[in-house]
């Protein structure tokens, strides 16, 4: 399940980047998106690479990147 297709966010990606607005574990995100973890670890490494999604301390959060996109999916 990919998170980004082209330069949109899929729906995964979008709920992915949703929980992130606070910085949680890989875990949390899982209970919050109903989704397996080995799913939820792929996509975050997938948000990261895409520079929206960053990692600290076993948390992730959005970049301002991540956030820009959140914000323009809701426009």
């Amino acid at each position: 399940m990919p998170c980004i297709e082209g330069d949109a966010l899929t729906p995964t990606g979008k709920r992915l980047l949703e929980a992130l607005t606070e910085p949680r574990t890989d875990e949390e995100v899982k209970e919050i998106i109903s989704q397996r973890l080995f799913r939820v670890r792929i996509s975050l490494r997938e948000l990261m690479f895409a520079g929206l999604a960053t990692v600290e301390r076993g948390r992730y959060s959005l970049t301002d990147a991540g956030r820009a996109k959140l914000e323009e999916g809701k426009g």
